[in-house]
């Protein structure tokens, strides 16, 4: 929300770098731009089916609370949205070149598309995410569809590419799908516990009186979510040590695998700080960027199971 309007910021091309430069009646404009941006989705979800949800949009006040003014939060709202715009530019061309394959490979084709629809739809929802004021649900889809839509425009690029042997992962198939879906699983739970955590900050109660994380408060789902995640970190060990004892794993393997290690680490532990220290802003961060990597290398090596059952060319060589 540090650009409490869309596609614009404070009703600027380019954010502002200090209050003086907000137009006079940027509040009272921003207002009346998001009150109308909300009746119309409401509008869209009552044509959906989901009238209830359109009636609580309607009468939940603090959808309508207004975001105040920082110049550190604003460039790094706008610097995500150059960000979203260029991927939206490569995923075009990308779009573009994959209609080389229709014939030839169609599957590389439709996955394509799919991954466009997806990048572009969640750009959209990104705009809902900016009217409804950060809406429970909302935020969650907005990120969630995001690695559906990673993983489409991977399995394109892999469909389309000749299977490299020196990236060939030692475990099989179902090891690295059913990793990568624990993983997901693994993701899923930690974007619901941020709204948990949202939510409990917005009502004074995340933290003990001794500073620490309010156990009682997040619930079982967070306690699940850190579960689930001594499993998957249990089951990559498990295939660490493996590899490692075996001298034949090639070392393109065996490094990809170090890297995974080490993203769990700095997993556990930024998710150990989160703990004793609720959610600083380095940690948050960096305990989903080190969950989203180590997701990417596993959707990769389940990718590569599946292209050598293609009966590629290149391996059966």
């Amino acid at each position: 929300m540090g650009c409490p309007d869309w596609p614009k910021c404070f009703d600027m091309l380019v954010p502002p770098t200090c209050a003086c430069q907000l137009p006079p009646d940027a509040e009272t404009r921003l207002n009346a731009k998001r009150e109308e941006k909300l009746e119309k989705f409401a509008l869209l979800l009552e044509k959906l089916g989901m009238g209830d949800k359109a009636i609580e949009i309607r009468k939940d006040t603090r959808l309508r609370e207004h975001e105040p003014f920082s110049p550190v939060k604003a460039w790094i709202e706008y610097v995500n949205r150059l960000y979203g715009a260029l991927t939206g530019i490569f995923t075009l061309l990308m779009f573009v070149s994959a209609f080389q394959f229709r014939r030839s490979k169609p599957l590389v084709f439709w996955l394509t598309v799919a991954g466009t629809f997806l990048i572009f739809f969640n750009a959209w929802l990104g705009s809902k995410v900016v009217v409804t004021n950060l809406l429970p649900g909302l935020v969650s889809m907005h990120f969630m569809i995001s690695f559906a839509a990673v993983v489409l425009i991977m399995a394109a690029l892999r469909f389309q590419k000749a299977v490299n042997p020196r990236l060939l992962p030692g475990e099989t198939l179902p090891m690295w799908t059913s990793l990568a879906l624990l993983s997901l699983l693994q993701i899923s739970l930690g974007a619901l516990v941020r709204e948990r955590v949202d939510l409990l900050e917005n009502v004074g109660q995340l933290t003990q009186e001794n500073g620490w994380l309010n156990m009682a408060a997040m619930g079982n789902l967070f306690l699940l979510h850190r579960a689930l995640s001594m499993l998957v970190l249990g089951i990559h060990a498990w295939i660490w040590w493996k590899a490692f004892r075996n001298k034949e794993s090639n070392r393109v393997y065996m490094n990809l695998l170090h890297v995974i290690m080490v993203l769990f680490i700095v997993q556990i532990s930024t998710g150990a700080l989160n703990t004793m220290y609720p959610f600083p802003v380095v940690a948050r961060t960096l305990h989903i960027l080190a969950g989203s990597i180590c997701f990417g290398i596993q959707v990769h090596f389940a990718l590569q199971w599946l292209r050598i059952g293609k009966n590629d060319p290149a391996v059966s060589a």
